[in-house]
């Protein structure tokens, strides 16, 4: 069985990477480790930034995941600030920001961040379409699960199943691509 390291402090993270890759015979070992995360222009920045930070501590191939929302009608934030805004305002701040807005449409992104032994980095972005509910649904989940609903469901991520948003979400999709690289699928 192949071994890839996923580096990131998140857990919940990790269990969709974990869940997401069981069936294709590889294992991701978990590389519990907070690295610092310029506050780029977009997520791909981030990404570029992150891995050439953890390439001087830890040896090739391991991978790394930037996640963030975007609500449209404020101009796509909080997007690359996704976790600081999370820690800052939380998701009542959020829902506040949309009070008494129609459109609630927002997209929630993820992309991987790869490195092999060759030292070459590939990205992979996974989006999910939907919109933000007027107040938190649910109990599963993390971070912005509660108030986000993807596009053909009435269910928040946070009212699904581990399995259920697995099948669907942005991260799904990232690791999608990211398996079909892997497996020479793509």
């Amino acid at each position: 069985m192949k071994s890839l390291i996923f580096v990131s402090s998140n857990d919940h993270k990790y269990n969709e990477f974990r869940d997401g890759f069981k069936t294709h015979n590889i294992s991701i070992i978990h590389m519990k480790r907070e690295y610092p995360e310029i506050q780029g222009r977009n997520h791909n920045e981030v990404i570029i930034n992150s891995i050439g930070g953890l390439i001087s501590v830890i040896e090739p191939p391991f991978f790394v995941e930037d996640s963030g929302i975007e609500v449209q009608y404020l101009e796509n934030f909080p997007s690359i600030y996704s976790s600081y805004v999370f820690k800052t305002i939380g998701l009542k701040g959020i829902l506040n920001l949309l009070k008494d807005v129609e459109n609630r449409s927002a997209t929630f992104k993820s992309i991987v961040g790869y490195v092999d032994e060759n030292y070459t980095i590939k990205i992979f972005e996974g989006k999910t379409e939907g919109e933000i509910t007027l107040s938190p649904r649910g109990t599963g989940g993390f971070g912005y699960d509660p108030i986000f609903v993807p596009k053909d469901s009435t269910h928040t991520y946070a009212e699904m199943t581990i399995e259920q948003k697995n099948r669907i979400s942005h991260r799904a999709k990232s690791i999608k691509q990211f398996l079909s690289y892997l497996t020479g699928t793509e």
